[in-house]
Parts: C-alpha cells; structure tokens; sequence
C-alpha cells in the first residue's frame, strides 16, 4: 500500500511538471508569434496537449485522495490485526488455524510449545484432525465444515513422545456466503484437571469404602448390643417378673395390701420386657437371620403400625425368598429407613411395601400418600441414612432412588437388587 501510495505520487508530480513544461511553451510560442502557422496546427496541438495534461493532473489528484484513505483504513486494520495476533499470542491455550484443506495457516507460541515444537516447523503443514500433523484430512474436518463445530477431549504426542491428555474446540470459520473457508482451533492441555479428577474418584472410593465400613461397623454394633439386651437385660427381666410373681403369690394368701403394689409393678415389667423386645428388632432382628425377610419385614411394620396410627399395606412373596445375608440385611433396611422416614417427615396415614424377586433381581418398593419431597433427600446433609443405605446398595451393584409416590402426593423409595448366583454378581 505504501509503495503503491509513493508512484502515484511520484506519477502526479511528472504530470504536473509536464503541465507546467506544456504551458511554458505555449506561452513562449504565444509571445514570439511562432505558432501561428497559416494553418495553426502546432497551436491547436499545445491547446490539446495542455488539455490532457490538466485532465491527467486531476484524475492523479483525486486517485491520490482515493489512495489515502485507503491507505489509512488499511493502516486501521493493520493495527487491529496486529492488536488480534498479540492477543492470541498471549494466551495460555493453543491456537490453531488451517484452511479448509487442513493446511496450517497460523499457529500461536502456545500451541507451538505444548508440542514441542517450533511455530515455523508447523505453519504450512498438513493436519489429519485438528491438532494432529501429517497425512491428508480425515472426516474430523469434514465434519467440523458441516457441523460448523467440534468439542472433544483426545491424546496428543510432544515430538519427544510424550502423550499428554487435551480438550479441542473447533469452530469452522464462514465468509459472507456462508461457506466455510478455513478452522480455528482452541487446544488446552488438561493434564492437570484429569490428575485432579483422577484424585476425585480415588478420595470418592475411599469415602465409600470408609461409609461402609462404618455401616458394617454399626451393624455389628446393632448386632452385639441388640443380644445384649435380649439375653441378658431380657432374662435379668424374666428373672425378676417370676420372683415378682412368686412374691405375688405369697401377698394374695397373705391378703397383703401390697399386692395392688405388686401388681402393678408386675405391668410395668411386662411394659419393659415389650420394650426391649421392640429395641432389639430395631437394631438387630432376629427373625431376619432365623426365619428370612418375610417375616421380618412384617414383624416391623406391626410393631410400627401398633406405636402409630400409620397403616402398612405389605405385598410380599408367597415363598420366601432365597437370598445372601447382605442382601437381606440391605432389603430389611431399605424397609426400615423408608418406613422410618415416612413416620418422621411425612405426615402419612398409609405406606406400601412391595417385594418382588425374578430370576435375576429383587425389587423392594415403600411408598407413603404424605406431603412429599420438597428437595432431593439425598443432598441433605443430615441424609446419613439414606446415605449409608446407598453405599449398602451400590456395593452389591444395585440401584436406589428416591422420587414421588407413585399413589399420588407422597414419595417413593426403590431398591433394586441383582441376584447372586454361585457367589458371584
């Protein structure tokens, strides 16, 4: 632009110079009478040749103008160009741009060191897929020119071998008809963030594993405390509800007026005895271990049905169901914090419980006709619970989930269980 600015100003000063030559002739044959010819032609000639000299001049002139302002947009642009590439340069993510043949037109430091490479060893080069060098292009860059975009998460090599993980965004470049004419590509190397993922779930499994432990834990605990109090509070209880009843004996021949006395406390022994046997099915039923899920389930549900006014409406097997003793356990608890929950949070007046088994499953469903959820229970800090429960069920690769009651207003708690067969999952 500049040197096309130069000759045409150099041409408008020639034509001016010739201009004021043709002039200074005409005026000098003017004064000495020379060009007056009989017939005047050498006149005519300077009129004509003075007349295409001024046209000449102002057609320079205004090509002159025209150029300048040509020239101070392209210098415009020139600055926004340079302002874009130092931008691009400056920025930590690699970037890319290639025609619609795959041939690197501008490659940014960024990119150029994330390879390990130099920016003039890749500009001009061929890519297979954005990002990859070498070869003719593949249906990526088919698909990026059609789809008008590409985000994808892949592996590239440095030029000393070394693989590193990087997320790509291709985005297909149109000019005024919409037709694509070249690619640019963003490339961000997310070593670290896969590192970091990488911790994620090695601290998520350990959280997991510590829940269940800590559940397996509980339930032992559950286990020895529940026979504890079964054996040996229950039977201090038997004891002394049989000495009572002796002593009861003795005051009624005696007609004592401390029999009522006795009575009385007889009752409230009975009341205790009741107690503990409630106690112990909640932490630990032993129906459950003796019997099987049946009838440990019911067993529950007509303790809590006879505590409160809830009414529980069990489909359960005809058969008794064949299962592991984890498997059990995790039913019998799935039944019991659902059931649990339901008494405590929402305000129902009836609950269903379904078990159903085939071949490969069993599916234990408790729903209630309460107020509902109102948030997702399991995002609750205080969801410990159900929390744990679904440790329970993820470790025998199972399926849990909490939603609305299929009767209407209430919720829903499902669990889904694979069968065991031989042993093996």
């Amino acid at each position: 632009m500049t040197r096309r600015l130069f000759q045409e100003r150099v041409a408008a000063v020639v034509v001016l110079f010739l201009l004021i030559g043709f002039v200074l002739q005409y005026w000098i044959y003017s004064r000495s009478s020379f060009w007056l010819e009989p017939e005047g032609h050498l006149g005519d000639l300077l009129l004509v040749t003075v007349a295409i000299a001024v046209v000449l001049f102002a057609v320079m002139l205004w090509r002159w103008r025209s150029l300048r302002r040509e020239y101070a947009l392209r210098s415009q642009l020139d600055r926004q160009l340079h302002l874009l590439k130092e931008s691009v340069e400056t920025m930590e993510i690699g970037i890319t741009i290639t025609d619609i043949d795959g041939r690197v037109l501008f490659v940014n430091q960024a990119e150029a060191e994330m390879h390990g490479s130099e920016v003039d060893n890749i500009v001009g080069r061929r890519l297979t897929t954005p990002g990859t060098m070498g070869g003719e292009p593949g249906e990526e860059f088919a698909n990026i020119l059609i789809e008008g975009h590409s985000k994808r998460e892949t592996i590239h090599t440095r030029t000393d071998g070394r693989e590193f993980p990087v997320q790509l965004i291709s985005n297909a470049v149109l000019d005024s008809s919409r037709t694509p004419i070249g690619v640019v590509t963003s490339c961000e190397d997310i070593s670290d963030r896969k590192r970091t993922e990488c911790e994620l779930v090695d601290h998520r499994r350990q959280l997991r594993g510590l829940a269940l432990h800590l559940e397996n834990l509980r339930d032992k605990e559950r286990s020895q405390i529940a026979h504890e109090i079964h054996n040996d509070l229950g039977a201090a209880l038997t004891v002394l509800k049989i000495n009572l009843a002796l002593i009861e004996g003795d005051l009624a021949r005696s007609e004592s007026e401390q029999l009522d006395r006795a009575h009385r406390m007889s009752e409230d022994i009975d009341g205790m005895i009741d107690l503990i046997r409630s106690i112990s099915r909640q932490l630990r039923p032993f129906l459950l271990d003796d019997v099987g899920l049946n009838a440990a389930v019911e067993a529950l549900a007509e303790d809590l049905q006879r505590k409160t006014s809830v009414v529980f409406d069990l489909k359960l097997p005809a058969a008794e169901p064949v299962l592991h003793a984890e498997e059990k356990e995790t039913l019998f608890r799935a039944f019991q914090e659902g059931a649990t929950n339901c008494l405590r949070h929402a305000e129902a007046t009836r609950i269903w419980t379904t078990i159903e088994t085939t071949d490969d499953r069993i599916t234990m469903e408790t729903t209630d006709d309460g107020v509902g959820l109102k948030t997702d229970p399991l995002k609750s800090p205080s969801a410990f619970g159900l929390l744990g429960l679904q440790e329970r069920v993820r470790n025998l690769q199972g399926e849990m989930t909490v939603g609305p009651s299929t009767h209407g207003a209430g919720t829903t708690l499902k669990v889904t269980l694979p069968r065991i067969r031989g042993g093996q999952r």
